[in-house]
């Protein structure tokens, strides 16, 4: 059975752990991407590569090596398809044979080896065994990535990893969805961005931000600019205008 790896990051490299958290490939890799049917993209020596769970470096020149790997793992969870009956949703693999039975009032599909499910209103997590991993007790769950899910739980929003655990506490009135390394939060009336480990971000560079956000920040700073400089047109315009219309009137008087 392929393990069930999660990418890390530590001092600048990436690496895998499992489930656990037990190291099983070590921080040495400059990117790291999720493992697909047992293969996972990396990028070392600024080299595109690819490894098995086992941290071997694949050959892409040979394809039947690739093929050799997705054939081992025609029963990995990820390969598992959700079906509806009744409006209740389970799982069937590839060739349609019911793994899950359709027991769950909602269903997500399978991420990093766990599948989100509702239950009498309540979501939690199981495995591809049907296994409850995580209880049914959150009101609001996203699907693992990268290790962790955000939750919500009596109106306040956290992040779990795949055993249960909080990394981030469930204690936010809004938490979003982490693009990057931060993601943003409220929390009464203080508001600001957290970093995957719980740490909030005072200031943080516009660099530190999605580039979603940097963006809008961009344009803000743009439409800021433009109103100060629209002002101070207005200003010199009604000036001149002043200026005309006094010469003007000195002129009449004159004549």
């Amino acid at each position: 059975m392929t393990k069930f790896l999660i990418p890390f990051q530590s001092d600048g490299k990436w690496g895998y752990k499992d489930r656990a958290g037990k190291v099983v490939i070590p921080p040495k890799l400059e990117t790291a991407s999720e493992f697909s049917l047992g293969v996972a993209k990396v990028k070392i020596n600024n080299q595109i590569q690819y490894i098995d769970s086992n941290g071997k470096f694949l050959d892409v020149n040979q394809p039947q090596e690739l093929k050799n790997y997705h054939d081992e793992v025609t029963d990995n969870t990820e390969e598992l398809i959700r079906f509806k009956v009744n409006d209740m949703h389970g799982y069937k693999n590839r060739e349609g044979k019911e793994i899950i039975p359709p027991t769950y009032v909602a269903a997500w599909q399978f991420s990093e080896g766990l599948a989100l499910v509702k239950q009498d209103q309540k979501w939690g997590y199981i495995n591809y065994k049907e296994k409850i991993v995580i209880d049914f007790i959150y009101d609001f769950a996203d699907s693992f990535s990268q290790g962790i899910a955000r939750v919500r739980l009596d109106k306040k929003y956290g992040y779990i990893n795949n055993c249960g655990e909080e990394v981030i506490p469930i204690c936010y009135d809004e938490l979003g969805r982490f693009n990057g390394e931060l993601t943003f939060f409220k929390q009464g009336k203080k508001r600001g961005y957290i970093n995957k480990r719980g740490e909030v971000v005072e200031t943080p560079t516009n660099q530190d931000l999605p580039k979603k956000k940097q963006v809008n920040l961009k344009c803000q700073d743009t439409k800021a600019n433009q109103s100060t400089i629209t002002k101070k047109q207005l200003e010199n315009t009604n000036y001149s205008r002043s200026r005309r219309t006094r010469k003007r009137s000195s002129s009449k008087v004159k004549n």
